[in-house]
């Protein structure tokens, strides 16, 4: 019992340090934020077997390179039936032997069919990076269903929250240096966005006392940087003259 107590004790102390390293750390105008990127997930639109698989993850595309195909083997059989019909369509048109109603749906439903197949050759709506991929070839997929992650890793940023005291030390466009404890290097942030209105600090900010203030979001951008920097790493930017 009482070795548990000790090490409680410890545990207890080892919090306490840390929690007042992060004060001095805030004192010192160091600011903490999570690393954010363009993150769009790819879903399909129509249910179909996965036939290829064309991207793996960690992969480079660019914008329009393909990613899955879908066999659609239903949608290719009426399109086929589709396009036979609306040709007949035509046919019977010049003959003068269709109405106009029956016409125009043949049209419609061909039309409808095409834009339905070009859903099983699915490209990249961005250039980026494949973060991850959910689908394997010869599984089955319904309409929403997400088949992999894209993330412009040549655009990160992040987000620091300042009191309105410390706004007068920030601007658009102000440069500042930033340290990536991950592979313990600074790099050089821009601040290209400043919230216009006040709100209560993000949960993930480490104490409650903190959380409970009002305060201003910074979006500062990471300089392009041959680290492979992802989204959820942790960034601690500096500005001078804070406390």
């Amino acid at each position: 019992m009482k070795k548990k107590i000790l090490v409680l004790i410890a545990i207890l102390l080892l919090l306490g340090g840390s929690f007042r390293l992060y004060q001095h750390r805030l004192e010192r105008g160091v600011y903490a934020g999570t690393i954010e990127a363009t993150l769009v997930d790819i879903s399909a639109q129509v249910s179909s077997r996965v036939s290829e698989v064309l991207v793996k993850e960690g992969q480079n595309v660019e914008e329009g390179a393909p990613l899955f195909k879908l066999a659609c083997e239903d949608l290719k059989v009426s399109l086929e039936q589709a396009k036979r019909d609306w040709e007949r369509a035509q046919k019977l048109r010049r003959e003068g032997s269709i109405s106009q109603e029956s016409y125009e749906h043949a049209q419609n439903r061909f039309q409808e069919l095409q834009v339905k197949n070009s859903w099983c050759d699915i490209p990249s709506p961005l250039k980026g990076t494949v973060l991850a991929t959910y689908r394997e070839k010869g599984e089955l997929v319904l309409p929403g269903q997400k088949l992999l992650t894209i993330a412009d890793l040549n655009d990160l940023w992040c987000y620091i929250y300042l009191s309105a005291s410390e706004m007068k030390l920030v601007n658009l466009g102000k440069k500042l240096t930033a340290y990536l404890p991950q592979f313990a290097q600074s790099i050089t942030v821009k601040v290209i966005h400043i919230n216009a209105q006040a709100e209560f600090t993000p949960k993930n900010v480490q104490t409650s006392e903190e959380r409970e203030r009002l305060v201003y979001g910074v979006k500062v951008q990471l300089d392009k940087s041959d680290l492979h920097l992802y989204p959820g790493m942790n960034l601690e930017v500096k500005i001078e003259n804070a406390h």
